[in-house]
């Protein structure tokens, strides 16, 4: 995995991946970022979306996890707390965030459940996550397959999950209230494409490019668990 995302930051130079400040104000939305919350976003990058927040929310502390050395060597700010690790044991305490969000990242390893415990673990009681995972109701699932198949797929491995599957693995680890949204293809770049948004205007709630999942972590839960151990 870690040269596979070497190989994606060396090899790319377009501002899609990260390399100047992203729009993340729907993600602050979302999470309904305050100037107290710290932030953790999973696959960071050179930090583009907690850079635009930084920026827009005073004192609000942000921080990352990024596997590739390549992408934190471009890191766009050095306010960012971005560390060097794997999302599936991270350099962080247990309770340690209150607000998580990872974009198309936690699929990329085969033990998605292991990433969504470490999740879990460092965040605390009453704290919200948001992550996003490719959709296995679409068109873009086969191909992606398909290009795993015969070696074509340029970032390793990918796995897709349906809402119902992604939302079981949540409640596993302890997540409660996960709700989720499906968005569109943002690029219609081929046929495939194209018809995964037009089935998604068909049925939004199970066809298309991407599953946005949002839930918490709840604090009446973990106070439970806490005392039975």
């Amino acid at each position: 995995m870690v040269n596979a995302w070497e190989k994606y930051y060396q090899e790319r130079k377009t501002n899609y991946f990260g390399e100047t400040i992203s729009d993340a104000s729907d993600i602050i939305k979302i999470l309904d970022i305050k100037e107290s919350d710290i932030v953790l976003d999973i696959g960071a990058g050179p930090g583009a979306h907690l850079e635009y927040m930084r920026q827009k929310i005073p004192n609000v502390k942000c921080m990352g996890i990024e596997i590739s050395p390549t992408a934190i060597k471009k890191k766009l700010s050095k306010e960012l707390d971005i560390r060097l690790g794997d999302m599936r044991k991270m350099p962080f305490r247990n309770e340690s965030v209150n607000k998580v969000f990872s974009l198309g990242t936690v699929e990329h390893v085969p033990d998605t459940l292991q990433v969504l415990r470490e999740i879990y673990r460092v965040t605390k009681s009453g704290g919200k996550i948001y992550l996003t995972i490719p959709n296995k109701i679409s068109f873009f699932h086969i191909t992606k397959n398909f290009k795993m198949l015969i070696g074509k797929w340029d970032i390793g491995y990918e796995a897709s999950f349906s809402p119902r599957q992604f939302r079981k693995l949540l409640h596993k680890v302890g997540f409660k209230n996960a709700k989720y949204f499906i968005m569109p293809h943002p690029r219609v770049n081929n046929i495939f494409n194209y018809m995964d948004n037009r089935l998604n205007k068909f049925k939004g709630k199970y066809f298309g490019f991407f599953l946005h999942f949002v839930a918490e972590k709840n604090s009446l839960e973990n106070s439970s668990q806490k005392e039975e151990r």
